[in-house]
């Protein structure tokens, strides 16, 4: 095999042997095949009316219900995952520091995420009718089990079709999950003013990037800012 063509061969990914119309042999750079890339999608959210309906539709005057409207309004007004809500324990629910210590959530990292009073008096109201079989956790069933990702993931699919409510996943209406509220709790902290440093921090993400998305989820808001703007051009008759 003569040398240049050993080095065609040995730098394959980059060159490739073409032979022209007169015959003669030759190597040019190959053209990169172009990356997939995978579809970016926005994160699914609900407008404030939307998730009022969803709470308006929980039942609290049984056990079951109150506990479950505890636990979505944890997700929703702090910002919990389902998997950080269902593993606090009693102790990690501080009414005197208006605080909840989520331990070992996602990426095994702790922090703390401040409570506000409705919060607090959802929770004391549930912790006044907690059996005491339910051990040190916070939310758990009756019996004192721990309660399961996949039950409040069903609890709330059938409260959205009770109250009619549905996200938009690409052309079809599908049914809500748990992550949803968190989704919300993001996006309406940026609509009242917070910056993204004080969102990323009550979410517990280790980068901005993952913050900026939920800056794009709600560009009817974006909208009216831009309607109001005030022209600097004159104005011509």
């Amino acid at each position: 095999m003569a040398m240049a063509e050993q080095v065609v061969t040995q730098e394959r990914a980059k060159l490739i042997v073409v032979t022209r119309f007169d015959g003669e042999r030759v190597a040019q750079e190959a053209k990169p095949e172009p990356k997939k890339r995978t579809p970016k999608k926005l994160p699914k959210v609900l407008s404030r009316e939307e998730v009022a309906r969803i709470f308006k539709a929980i039942k609290t005057k049984n056990p079951t219900g109150l506990r479950n409207y505890t636990a979505y309004i944890l997700m929703y007004r702090c910002g919990l995952r389902v998997s950080e809500a269902i593993n606090l324990s009693v102790k990690d629910v501080n009414f005197e520091t208006a605080q909840v210590y989520v331990q070992q959530g996602k990426g095994h990292k702790d922090r703390y995420v401040p409570l506000d009073d409705e919060t607090i008096e959802w929770c004391k109201k549930w912790l006044a009718i907690r059996p005491d079989s339910a051990g040190t956790k916070f939310l758990s069933t009756l019996k004192g089990t721990k309660l399961m990702y996949r039950y409040f993931n069903q609890s709330l699919w059938r409260l959205g079709q009770k109250a009619g409510v549905y996200i938009q996943n690409e052309q079809e209406l599908g049914n809500m999950h748990n992550h949803i509220f968190r989704h919300c709790y993001a996006t309406e902290l940026l609509e009242e003013g917070y910056n993204l440093i004080e969102v990323q921090q009550l979410l517990g993400h280790a980068s901005l990037n993952m913050v900026m998305i939920y800056a794009h989820l709600r560009p009817g808001e974006l909208g009216k800012k831009i309607k109001s703007r005030k022209s600097t051009i004159p104005q011509k008759d």
